[in-house]
């Protein structure tokens, strides 16, 4: 659909004189369901950028963490407190969402620091260090939970900052989209 515009509305109305007196209202007031169709399309185009990122560095933290650890990777790859945390998810689900399903992606920021060399080659590329990269992971995180509230969609929309987080995350785990 395109934004409706004094032309295209002239032709629905067939009236100037209707348009001259509501019509720049009317089209204000179609304009602000635009934008927010924008945002909408923005929202989930992000969204769904996102939920590739989590699911890839879920993948990539498993995969590392068994080639590292062996058999043991989840009792020496995956600190204590998280580790409770998932069981705890685990153990409510009746065992239905394995350990390793129930870690959130703030988790994963923990997992990655506490296991710096198993993963800094491919995470920290440009080699910025670990207090950069748990600052970019904070504003994943931070975008991550805003995209999944509506209200607060509403209260701040994506924006062109928040596409460079994305970016710089795709770079970062080599995802080609």
């Amino acid at each position: 659909h395109k934004p409706l515009n004094e032309t295209d509305f002239l032709e629905i109305i067939g009236d100037e004189h209707r348009y001259a007196e509501y019509g720049h209202k009317f089209l204000g007031f179609l304009q602000l369901f635009q934008s927010d169709r924008k945002t909408e399309t923005r929202a989930s185009k992000y969204r769904k950028l996102t939920e590739q990122i989590e699911i890839h560095l879920h993948d990539l933290i498993i995969s590392k963490l068994k080639n590292a650890y062996d058999d043991k990777w989840w009792y020496d790859g995956v600190p204590l407190d998280v580790r409770v945390d998932a069981a705890k998810r685990h153990e409510e689900s009746d065992g239905a969402i394995p350990k390793e399903n129930s870690i959130y992606l703030i988790h994963m920021m923990k997992i990655i620091v506490s296991n710096w060399a198993v993963f800094n080659q491919q995470i920290d590329p440009d080699n910025q260090g670990k207090k950069i990269f748990a600052s970019s992971f904070k504003k994943l995180n931070d975008l991550r939970n805003r995209l999944s509230h509506p209200v607060r969609i509403k209260a701040e929309p994506p924006n062109d900052a928040d596409e460079r987080i994305l970016e710089d995350w795709n770079r970062r785990l080599n995802i080609s989209g």
